[in-house]
């Protein structure tokens, strides 16, 4: 069937492979690390500072609330609204074709790949 085959193409077997992972497979990983956290970082932040803002314009003066409390408001909602926010963000970065480097699940234990992903939080 047509879902059949859908299916089939969404699901790659990946071989065991026990070998270090290649420049290619480490910098495929680390741009699927990165792009994710950049977008989400970016998508937070924004959302921060134009509730906090709106918080302080609308709120500041009725309720006695310091810049630093609408501030903190702001990014209260920023983190609540980035919990549904995160999954979309990493779905588009899937239909953006970013893979891990088709790494094996021995590989991505490997200190190499570790490394690397930390790297691309760091960047993203």
């Amino acid at each position: 069937t047509a879902e059949a085959q859908l299916d089939a193409t969404k699901t790659k077997v990946v071989p065991e492979n026990k070998g270090p992972p290649s420049t290619k497979q480490l910098a495929q990983l680390c741009l699927f690390v990165a792009v994710p956290f950049f977008g989400f970082g970016f998508a937070d932040n924004a959302i921060m500072i134009v509730c906090g803002d709106f918080i302080d314009a609308q709120f500041g003066v009725m309720f006695g609330l310091t810049t630093m409390a609408s501030a903190g408001l702001g990014n209260w909602l920023s983190d609540t609204i980035g919990l549904g926010l995160g999954d979309v963000i990493e779905r588009t970065a899937g239909k953006m074709g970013l893979s891990n480097g088709n790494l094996s699940p021995a590989q991505e234990r490997m200190q190499p790949a570790k490394l690397t992903t930390l790297a691309g939080k760091l960047i993203g």
